[in-house]
């Protein structure tokens, strides 16, 4: 539907993309938290290591996921993944909301996609202050192609998403301050 209709129903109805954005990263991202907070039963050798085989791959190109870097205890691996649970049950708040057609929706939707790029930013941000430490070691078609590409989904897709929440939060405050209900 298109947003002139959301206003004049006062019902959110997302866009088929965006819902599927919600659901699809929603998915993928408990499936890392789950990775990263059950290490080491989750990497490979692990008894649970079959629920995250291709992180055997991933952990050779991400070295933040790597065995190495368990065993040192560095602490932002297992931060970011507590972040990625208030990230995903902001996911499922919004997913229920706009299957309520509830106007808020747009409100979550902003702060969780606006929460997920900033994340992910910060993430590439400490690999690049630290001197590519954590991805640094790969040929530049492994970087671009097992890391930077699919991460930086989790940069492109919610930076769209959050623009277009704003621009929808921004239009709903203009016409409350027109009609005076602000």
């Amino acid at each position: 539907m298109t947003s002139a209709a959301n206003l004049s129903s006062n019902a959110y109805r997302p866009p088929w993309w965006v819902w599927w954005w919600f659901v699809v990263s929603t998915i993928l991202v408990a499936w890392d938290t789950g990775f990263v907070l059950m290490r080491p039963r989750s990497m490979a050798g692990g008894d649970l290591h079959w629920l995250w085989s291709p992180y055997a791959l991933y952990e050779k190109v991400d070295l933040v996921y790597s065995r190495s870097w368990y065993d040192r205890r560095d602490g932002f691996t297992s931060a970011q993944a507590i972040m990625n649970i208030v990230e995903s049950v902001l996911n499922i708040v919004y997913l229920w909301l706009a299957r309520r057609e509830s106007p808020e929706a747009v409100l979550v939707g902003f702060t969780g996609a606006t929460m997920t790029s900033a994340k992910t930013i910060l993430y590439w941000l400490r690999d690049w202050v630290r001197g590519w430490d954590a991805t640094g070691h790969n040929t530049p078609w492994d970087f671009w192609v097992l890391f930077a590409l699919p991460n930086g989904a989790w940069i492109v897709a919610p930076t769209i998403l959050s623009v277009v929440f704003y621009r929808q939060i921004a239009r709903s405050l203009r016409v409350a301050a027109k009609t005076k209900t602000l």
